[in-house]
């Protein structure tokens, strides 16, 4: 009797023990796949790096100039203008990361090969699979921006940028990047901006709706990208305040401030 009580006291501590070796593993392995989803081996084509921009753009030794798809990072100082807070941070962020692979870097294209300037767009890899750009999201080096139709890891960026914004790091404690009401901006206020508004009114145009905000502001969403978009949404807007990212530009005829929101990534509806 002592002998078998013993063997089912053992049988139970292994079994105790297996059971959460294997609850372990599988944590481990959804960490493991949480990680690593927007990382790539497959690469359509290999690189050297001759020359690094600034935290989102490269050019290659054969002369191309790469823009990494899906983020934005601080713009460094050109034309005798003062770099962004953490400019000079992303950009070396990224020569580092390019450094550790010797400047080898493989890239992955999405819908759009080419932007207007002729730049390749990419998403950049380390040839371990590292993704370039969820490592400087990570950091809070890098804002996320979709631009249809390269939108292949837009839901892997958009989580990596917002446990960096939750944690706070770089660029979202900087009160530079934080939202900023519509009504205080003015003429000067372009380039990449976060802003925030009450929808007054909706225009329509042939090409585009438009979503005035409070102050001297509008969103223009194009119609070609309107299949992104919850038509329900934009239907019950009005009234509503929203939170928009992107490139504000600034209309001299109409003295407005507009800004193109491509995706619904780029706007958030506030309750």
């Amino acid at each position: 009797m002592p002998v078998q009580c013993v063997c089912k006291k053992a049988l139970f501590i292994s079994a105790f023990f297996i059971s959460t070796l294997l609850l372990n593993l599988f944590v481990s392995v959804q960490a493991n796949s949480l990680n690593s989803n927007c990382q790539s081996r497959h690469f359509d084509q290999i690189v050297h790096v001759a020359k690094v921009y600034d935290g989102d753009t490269f050019k290659t030794d054969a002369g191309e100039k790469v823009r990494l798809i899906g983020i934005n990072t601080p713009e460094t100082g050109k034309k005798g203008k003062p770099a962004q807070p953490l400019a000079n941070e992303a950009k070396q962020a990224l020569i580092t990361l390019l450094a550790s692979s010797k400047y080898k870097v493989g890239l992955r294209f999405d819908g759009d090969r080419r932007d207007r300037y002729k730049r390749l767009l990419a998403h950049a890899y380390l040839p371990n699979g590292t993704n370039i750009q969820q490592s400087l999201l990570n950091k809070g080096l890098a804002a996320h921006i979709v631009v249809p139709p390269n939108v292949e890891k837009a839901d892997c960026y958009q989580q990596a940028e917002a446990t960096a914004r939750q944690q706070r790091k770089g660029m979202w404690s900087i009160p530079d990047y934080q939202y900023k009401n519509t009504e205080l901006l003015g003429a000067d206020d372009t380039g990449f901006r976060f802003i925030e508004g009450k929808v007054v009114h909706i225009g329509r145009s042939k090409k585009a709706i438009w979503l005035n905000l409070s102050g001297k502001t509008a969103l223009r969403i194009s119609r070609d990208n309107l299949l992104y978009f919850d038509k329900n949404m934009l239907e019950n807007i009005v009234g509503k305040k929203v939170q928009a990212r992107g490139w504000l530009h600034y209309n001299k005829k109409r003295k407005e401030l507009f800004m193109h929101v491509r995706h619904p990534a780029s706007i958030i509806v506030l309750k």
